[in-house]
C-alpha cells in the first residue's frame, strides 16, 4: 500500500493534471470572452462620445457640413426589435386645406393646383406612402441598446409633393419657425413621407455609389450612397401591420441593386440614424448593408457591376453611373472631397457614419485633409 505523503502526491498529480487539461481546453474560449467583454466596454465608450456628439444636431464633420439635422444616431445600430412602430388614423394627425396657417395658405393653393395637374396628364402617379408623425428614443435592457418608437400615418405621394412645394417656397422666417420644433417633435403638415438610405459595402470591400439620373424629379445628377427607398405599402410588416422601415431597406437591395437576402443574410443590415432633410422636410433612416459581415460570396463588387449591367436592379431607371470606391477612410474622403458639391445631403451622411462605425474619428478626420494615399487606382465607374 501507497503510504499517506505519497497517495498525497498522485492525488496532486492527477488533479493538476486535470486542472492542466481543462485550462488547456477552455483558456482559448476563456480568453476570446475576456477579449470580448473588453471589446464591447471600449465600442459602448466610443459608441457613447459619437452619440453625444452627433444626436439632435444638425450634421457637421470636419468642415462638411449637410442639411441633415440627426435626432437619433447610435453607431452599434438600433436592432429591428428595438423600432416600435404604430400607425395613427388620420383623426389623429389630419390637417385639411382650412387649417393651413395662413402664412403659407396661397402657397398651399398653388402648390396643390400644380401637382394636380401634373396627376390629371399622367406626368406622376399617386401612390400610397407613410409619414412619421411622433418619434422618441428608448434605451432597451441591460447593454442599454437605443430603440425608437415611431409612429406613422398613411398618406400619398401627391400630399407629399404638394406640401413638400410649399415648405420649399416658404419665407425664410416661416421656415424657421417650422425647423424649431425638430429637435424633439415632427410637424404634422409636412412630414408626409419617409425613407431608408443604406451605405452599402461589399464583400471585397468596396462601397457602392450611384449617380442619379438626369431624368429623376429629384436630386438629378447627384451622386447617392447604394440604396435610397421611399416607404410605402409594401412595407407594412405582415406580423403586426405596421410600417417597418427594415422592410423597406430589403426591399431598397432588391429594387435598386437587385440583391435579395436570404433569412440568415438580414444581420448584414443595420440602421443606425433617424434623420431629417430640412431642405424638403424629409425624415428617414440611415444605415449600411455590409455583406463582409454575412459572408455571402455572392454581393462582390463584380456581382453588383453584372446585376447593373445587366439591368437586373429594377430601380435602375433612377439611377446613372455605377460608382464602385473601396471602404478606406483615404478613399472614401477622396471621393467626397472630389465630389462634395455633387453629393446628396444624406448620402454624405450616410456615408461618413459608416466610416465613423468602423474607423477611429481620428482616422476618418484624417482623410478630410491633404496627402491622400488610395490603395487602388480612384475612382471606378461602371
Amino acid at each position: 500500500m501507497l503510504d499517506q505523503g505519497l497517495m498525497n502526491q498522485v492525488i496532486i498529480f492527477v488533479l493538476g493534471a486535470l486542472a492542466g487539461a481543462i485550462i488547456q481546453r477552455y483558456a482559448d474560449r476563456v480568453l476570446g470572452w475576456l477579449e470580448s467583454q473588453v471589446f464591447i466596454r471600449r465600442t459602448r465608450s466610443r459608441s457613447a462620445a459619437l452619440m453625444a456628439k452627433e444626436n439632435g444636431k444638425n450634421f457637421s464633420f470636419c468642415g462638411i457640413r449637410s442639411s441633415i439635422f440627426v435626432a437619433a444616431f447610435d453607431p452599434r445600430g438600433i436592432d429591428e426589435k428595438n423600432i416600435v412602430a404604430t400607425l395613427q388614423s388620420e383623426s389623429e394627425w389630419s390637417h385639411g386645406d382650412t387649417e393651413v396657417d395662413d402664412a403659407y395658405k396661397e402657397l398651399w393653393i398653388a402648390s396643390k393646383q400644380r401637382w394636380q395637374d401634373m396627376l390629371g396628364s399622367r406626368k406622376i402617379f399617386n401612390g400610397t406612402k407613410f409619414g412619421l408623425k411622433r418619434y422618441h428614443q428608448f434605451r432597451d435592457g441591460m447593454n442599454e441598446a437605443s430603440g425608437l418608437n415611431l409612429s406613422f400615418a398613411q398618406t400619398d405621394y401627391l400630399t407629399q409633393r404638394t406640401r413638400t412645394g410649399v415648405y420649399q417656397k416658404l419665407p425664410a422666417n416661416v421656415r424657421k419657425s417650422v425647423l424649431e420644433r425638430q429637435a424633439n417633435d415632427v410637424h404634422p403638415f409636412f412630414s408626409n413621407s419617409f425613407g431608408v438610405s443604406l451605405a452599402v459595402i461589399t464583400l471585397d470591400g468596396d462601397m457602392v455609389f450611384a449617380e442619379r439620373s438626369h431624368q429623376t424629379a429629384v436630386n438629378a445628377g447627384k451622386i447617392a450612397c447604394g440604396v435610397v427607398e421611399g416607404m410605402d405599402e409594401r412595407d407594412v410588416d405582415r406580423a403586426d401591420g405596421k410600417p417597418n422601415p427594415y422592410v423597406t431597406a430589403h426591399r431598397g437591395l432588391a429594387e435598386e441593386l437587385g440583391v435579395n437576402l436570404n433569412p440568415g443574410e438580414n444581420r448584414a443590415i443595420s440602421l443606425h440614424s433617424l434623420v431629417l432633410d430640412t431642405d424638403y422636410y424629409e425624415w428617414s433612416m440611415l444605415g449600411v448593408a455590409d455583406f463582409r459581415k454575412v459572408r455571402n460570396e455572392k454581393v462582390t463588387s463584380g456581382y453588383v457591376r453584372e446585376l447593373w449591367a445587366s439591368a437586373k436592379g429594377r430601380d435602375k431607371y433612377e439611377l446613372g453611373t455605377l460608382v464602385l470606391v473601396r471602404f478606406t477612410p483615404q478613399d472614401i474622403g477622396k471621393f467626397i472631397v472630389e465630389n462634395a458639391d455633387r453629393f446628396v445631403n444624406y448620402a454624405l451622411v450616410a456615408t461618413i457614419y459608416a466610416l465613423l462605425r468602423e474607423f477611429p474619428r481620428h482616422q476618418v478626420a484624417a482623410a478630410f485633409g491633404n496627402g491622400f494615399s488610395g490603395s487602388t487606382p480612384f475612382p471606378r465607374t461602371v
